[in-house]
This record gives C-alpha cells, sequence and structure tokens, in this order.
C-alpha cells in the first residue's frame, strides 16, 4: 500500500473509475488513476486548484500528461480551464 491509496502497479485487475458530477482537483487525479474512466453526461472536470497556487498532488500531473500529451496538460494545468463531458473524449480523459 502507497501512503495514500493503493498502488495500482500492485493490483491484480483493471481499474474502472465511474464519475459523476464533478470531478477537481483530487477527484480528477482519482480518476485518472484508473485504467478506464466512465462519465455520466453532467461531469466536469478541471485543474482549479492551480488558480489559488496549490499544488497537484502525488502524480496527477504525470498521469494527466501521460493521458492528453505534454501541451494539453500545460494548457490545463496552468490556465485551469473547465472541461465539460464533451471535451473529454476529444482530449483523451475518458474512454
Amino acid at each position: 500500500m502507497a501512503p495514500m491509496r493503493p498502488n495500482r502497479l500492485n493490483l491484480s485487475k483493471p481499474v474502472i473509475a465511474t464519475v459523476s458530477g464533478t470531478a477537481v482537483v483530487g477527484g480528477m487525479e482519482l480518476a485518472f488513476w484508473a485504467d478506464i474512466r466512465v462519465m455520466e453526461k453532467s461531469v466536469y472536470m478541471g485543474v482549479y486548484c492551480r488558480c489559488w497556487g496549490i499544488p497537484l498532488i502525488v502524480e496527477g500531473p504525470v498521469r494527466l500528461q501521460r493521458l492528453v500529451g505534454e501541451g494539453r496538460a500545460m494548457d490545463l494545468v496552468l490556465t485551469g480551464v473547465k472541461v465539460d463531458v464533451e471535451d473529454t473524449l476529444q482530449i483523451g480523459l475518458r474512454d
């Protein structure tokens, strides 16, 4: 076990995240931890903590970069833009 959560590398089965409502900051990072993300139509995501100078934790930025690429990840983190559910599929945040 890792300090804040189970280590994904030690799990023997795929992890599926079902996201409902708002997934920002920590909730978004937890969703990135999963192998597959399934979302309701009302979901939106965002890295709002950077707007107030609060850093992201654990490996959230690393996972974000792996999912969407370096340029898009930098845009999401530095601007704190709201990502609607339609955009999550387009940029690779959900499956």
